[in-house]
């Protein structure tokens, strides 16, 4: 990646002073500026010799998330574009694309699957004035790691603490993946202390193995506890359901705006469910939010004194009410008349 930044625009493969990946979905390429710049015009210089119709239909970000910390993806960084680029660049061509954003990282990014080649990439800015500064959005903080977790069964030593250890590690012997057994509708959750106002959920799958059992799944956020009622839908609020299934090792970014304490993956089917990384980015709520948490509805019936028009089979009518959803008869938690 060096290679974009040897002040050297030289277009030719065999100058050795441009950059190569390979054939990627979303391919992309960062520079760490060091500090927080004011960024005005990006230069960006393509290969001659060979493959030019590469470098088309791609992104210029100016953020401050870290590609270390998280691969860069359209649906993280889609609020710090500078420039898209929707047409390609000539053979040898050196394009200029303004830019008015403050940010310490510059990403280049395809948009679609193909290799990405810069010869050169040049950024000129400079220090961000006062005004500047303080027009930024502050970026989202890490809510999970380190809080407590639970998950619906435990396998093979798979904690669910393991999802927030900070540790993104697909690997299962790097001991940082959670596990369950084999169950329906398996889920995972995490508490966040406090009602939070979660912007996104960065999920990290297992890469070494089984890598197809994560598909089919919720993501929700709500407040009650898993402690008190385990996770079922209609008792957290979805940000998204995926339906494919996590490349071996990917993290995929799910966007969120919703305000809970709890925030839950659950599985659609039948499946272990493993996480080798779960991190929640948002922010404090605003005290509007938090009134209306306060606000909602509570169940009125929970405990309170039941009848019905007859009993068979031990099913009391205030099995109704006794706080436990499950639906098997021998859970001893569902009433019974006779016909």
């Amino acid at each position: 990646p060096a290679r974009a930044l040897d002040g050297n625009r030289a277009p030719q493969w065999g100058s050795a002073s441009c950059t190569h990946t390979q054939n990627d979905l979303q391919a992309w390429w960062a520079v760490d500026l060091q500090k927080l710049t004011a960024v005005k015009r990006v230069e960006i210089t393509n290969r001659q010799d060979c493959c030019s119709e590469r470098l088309s239909n791609f992104d210029i970000y100016v953020t401050n998330w870290s590609p270390q910390d998280m691969a860069p993806s359209r649906e993280l960084l889609k609020d710090d574009t500078c420039v898209t680029e929707p047409a390609r660049l000539t053979a040898g061509q050196t394009k200029v694309f303004p830019c008015v954003s403050v940010g310490r990282y510059v990403v280049v990014q395809l948009k679609g699957r193909n290799y990405l080649t810069i010869c050169e990439c040049e950024v000129y800015g400079r220090e961000p004035n006062a005004e500047e500064l303080a027009a930024m959005k502050p970026l989202p903080t890490n809510l999970a790691k380190g809080k407590p977790a639970y998950q619906s069964s435990e396998g093979w030593g798979g904690k669910p603490g393991r999802a927030v250890d900070g540790n993104g590690n697909g690997q299962w012997g790097g001991a940082s993946c959670t596990h369950t057994q084999l169950q329906v509708k398996a889920w995972w959750t995490v508490d966040l202390g406090a009602p939070q106002d979660v912007k996104m959920v960065v999920i990290t799958n297992r890469a070494d193995c089984c890598a197809d059992r994560l598909k089919n799944f919720n993501v929700g956020v709500g407040n009650e506890s898993p402690l008190v009622h385990a996770p079922t839908e209609g008792r957290y609020e979805k940000c998204a359901t995926e339906t494919t299934n996590l490349a071996p090792g990917e993290t995929r970014v799910y966007t969120c705006d919703i305000v809970g304490q709890y925030v839950t993956v659950q599985l659609l089917g039948k499946n272990y469910l493993t996480l080798c990384e779960v991190r929640i980015y948002g922010f404090a709520p605003d005290e509007e939010d938090v009134d209306a948490i306060g606000e909602q509805m509570v169940n009125l019936a929970k405990g309170k004194t039941t009848y019905q028009s007859s009993e068979g089979w031990g099913g009391k009518s205030d099995r109704a009410v006794d706080g436990n959803v499950d639906p098997m008869w021998a859970s001893a938690t569902c009433t019974h008349t006779l016909n």
